[in-house]
C-alpha cells in the first residue's frame, strides 16, 4: 500500500529538568484496512488521510525519580468519501500515555503508569462511539544482586470494566430476529492481575565473544566486549579483513576515536 507522510518538530530542554517535544503530523494511505463482521477479519478499504499533533514531557527532579506524560491529537477521515460519511471507524482520536518511575533508589524501582483511548467513531458516520478506555498498571522490584533482580507487576490496577477494542456490526444471537440486531461487539479487558518475575544477566567467559582480528586480547581492565568503538562491529576473522588499525590496551573515556578499515 502506498503510504505519504511527513513530521515537523521542536524540542526544547531550556528549563531545567525538563525535556519537551512538539510534532505535527500527516500521513496518507491508498488503502485502509477496516473490520468486517461477517467475515470476522480486517479487510482492505478506501484510502484515508491522517493528521494530528503530539506532546511529550519528561521531568526529573532527582536522578532517580522521572515524571513523562504524552498526549496525542489525531484525525482520520476516507479520501472521497460524503462529507459527514468519511470517518475511519475504530481511529482513535485521543490517547494519553503519563506515568512516573523510580529506579536505582537504594536497590528498589518501580512505576505508575496511565494509558487512556478516548473515545472512537465505530461507523463513517460517527453515530455511534465506543467508550473511553483508561487503565492503571504499577510495578515494584528490587536488585537482589548486580545481575538480579525480582520484581512485582500488577495490570490494571483499580479492575476497571473497559474494553480493548469495539467494533459495530450485524449479529444474531438465538431467539433474535433473521435479520439480525446492529450493535456494538467489545474485547474486554483484560481484569486486575499480577506477575512476579525475576531476571539475570548470563555472563560469558571473554574466550567465547568474537574479537575484532586487529585487537589484542581483552584484559580484565576493558571489563566489556571487544570491539570497533565508533561502529560497535565485531568483524569475522574468516570472511572480513584485519582492519588496517591498532588498538589500545584498555578503553579510556576521551581516548582517541578508531574504525575498522
Amino acid at each position: 500500500v502506498r503510504a505519504k507522510g511527513a513530521e515537523l518538530g521542536v524540542r526544547t530542554v531550556r528549563i531545567p529538568h525538563l525535556q519537551s517535544t512538539v510534532a505535527l503530523w500527516m500521513m496518507r494511505l491508498g488503502s485502509e484496512l477496516v473490520y468486517n463482521g461477517d467475515i470476522g477479519a480486517s479487510e482492505p478499504g478506501p484510502g484515508s488521510r491522517r493528521s494530528g499533533i503530539e506532546v511529550a514531557n519528561y521531568y526529573s527532579p532527582v536522578r532517580w525519580l522521572v515524571f513523562d506524560g504524552d498526549v496525542s491529537k489525531s484525525r482520520a477521515h476516507f479520501t472521497g468519501a460524503a462529507p459527514g460519511e468519511d470517518l475511519v471507524p475504530e481511529a482513535v482520536n485521543t490517547v494519553i500515555s503519563a506515568g512516573a518511575s523510580v529506579d536505582n533508589l537504594h536497590r528498589t524501582f518501580g512505576s505508575l503508569r496511565l494509558r487512556h483511548f478516548g473515545p472512537r467513531p465505530l461507523v463513517e458516520d460517527g453515530s455511534e462511539r465506543s467508550k473511553a478506555t483508561t487503565i492503571w498498571n504499577g510495578e515494584v522490584g528490587a536488585r537482589l544482586a548486580p545481575k538480579v533482580r525480582l520484581s512485582f507487576e500488577v495490570y490494571n490496577l483499580f479492575d476497571a470494566k473497559v474494553a480493548d477494542i469495539d467494533y459495530f456490526y450485524t449479529s444474531r444471537l438465538p431467539g433474535e430476529p433473521l435479520g439480525g440486531v446492529d450493535d456494538i461487539h467489545t474485547h474486554p479487558s483484560l481484569p486486575r492481575s499480577a506477575r512476579v518475575a525475576s531476571a539475570s544477566t548470563r555472563w560469558r567467559p571473554a574466550s567465547s565473544r568474537q574479537r575484532c582480528p586487529a585487537s589484542p586480547r581483552p584484559t580484565l581492565a576493558a571489563r566489556r566486549p571487544w570491539a570497533c568503538r565508533p561502529c560497535n562491529a565485531w568483524p569475522n576473522p574468516k570472511t572480513s579483513p584485519a582492519p588496517s588499525h591498532s588498538w589500545p590496551r584498555t578503553r579510556r573515556a576521551g581516548s582517541p576515536a578508531t574504525r575498522c578499515a
